[in-house]
């Protein structure tokens, strides 16, 4: 193994003057030619170097190699692998740049913001050409991945997503002929999405929260621009509320529907089973208030304590104590003879 001569070095003493002799300097003649066949020794260069290759000392081999890895042992964050260090900062400031025949691809860099206390990690796209969208900074249409020191978060942002589809994340994995879409998860306690169309800068506006129990929609408005909620089959929705309303439906057209439940189709008859079923808790259990039912085909209504407001009734019909429907109208009762057919 090679030793590379930095304290082994010629002295040039036996010549520096004109009348030295070849004789005298032999000596120092000789180490310079051992010392510059260790220098040679220290590198395994081969007679035609690869283009784009660097030298890299190798600790297994004694020497530097002519290669394009490099490979070590690092020791902790205070002994890494590979050391960039920059002598300026600045987001424009790059450390690491990737190029093909066609141009500029990306940037890597490192800084610290002194105005903000933040750690970044800029990935930056199409780093020197024009602005996107104009007036922007060119250099602007990155990943910044960063610590805020003072607020104690981990934050990515992303720059320059530009007006046609702004961010998009797409996960793809084998579909055995060819590329299809695949899962993706995200983990964490909550996930908040937070809309805003304003100018640049953090939101503070609220949006969709998802939390472990349950998604809260934070004033947000529910809609389906095909106008149309379609819930899957086998669905149950549980509405929960602690307050005074639990569901309120409202439609300010003249000309509104209001609420329609519909139950089979125009081709399947409904044979069995309740279409409308509205019930109260009474200390021990449910009382059934109001049911819409089909029975064998046939629609059947059942309501408990039924009162009618704003009808009319013929004050002249007779009828039977023992035999006879009981209507309050108003307040008032009335009573409606049964006989049976």
């Amino acid at each position: 193994m090679p030793t590379w001569p930095s304290s082994n070095k010629a002295s040039n003493t036996t010549t520096n003057s004109a009348g030295d002799s070849i004789s005298g300097a032999r000596g120092d003649i000789h180490k310079t030619i051992n010392n510059t066949n260790d220098i040679i020794d220290s590198f395994n260069i081969p007679a035609s170097p690869t283009d784009g290759h660097i030298l890299v000392y190798d600790t297994d081999t004694g020497v530097f190699e002519n290669t394009n890895t490099i490979e070590g042992t690092p020791g902790n964050h205070t002994n890494p692998l590979l050391h960039l260090k920059s002598k300026t900062q600045g987001y424009q400031k790059s450390h690491i740049k990737a190029e093909d025949s066609s141009g500029e691809i990306w940037d890597l860099l490192g800084r610290y913001n002194p105005n903000n206390g933040h750690y970044q990690f800029y990935v930056t796209f199409d780093p020197t050409t024009g602005d996107h969208p104009t007036g922007a900074f060119a250099g602007d249409k990155a990943y910044v991945f960063q610590y805020d020191s003072q607020d104690d978060e981990i934050r990515t942002d992303i720059f320059g997503a530009g007006t046609g589809a702004g961010h998009v994340y797409s996960t793809f994995g084998d579909g055995s002929t060819a590329y299809v879409f695949q899962n993706m998860t995200f983990r964490a306690k909550n996930i908040e999405f937070q809309p805003d169309d304003g100018p640049t800068g953090y939101s503070s506006k609220n949006g969709l929260k998802i939390t472990q129990n349950f998604i809260d929609t934070q004033g947000l408005t529910i809609r389906d621009t095909s106008g149309s909620l379609t819930f899957d089959d086998n669905t149950f929705v549980s509405i929960n509320s602690g307050g005074t309303v639990a569901f309120t439906v409202e439609n300010d057209s003249a000309t509104a529907l209001g609420q329609r439940i519909t139950v089979g189709e125009s081709g399947t008859a409904h044979t069995s089973g309740n279409s409308l079923l509205v019930r109260r808790g009474n200390g021990s259990g449910f009382e059934e208030q109001f049911k819409v039912e089909t029975d064998s085909s046939t629609t059947k209504v059942t309501a408990r304590g039924l009162q009618l407001t704003g009808a009319t009734v013929d004050s002249g019909t007779g009828f039977t104590q023992s035999n006879r429907l009981q209507i309050n109208i108003n307040g008032t009762d009335y009573y409606i003879p049964l006989d049976a057919v």
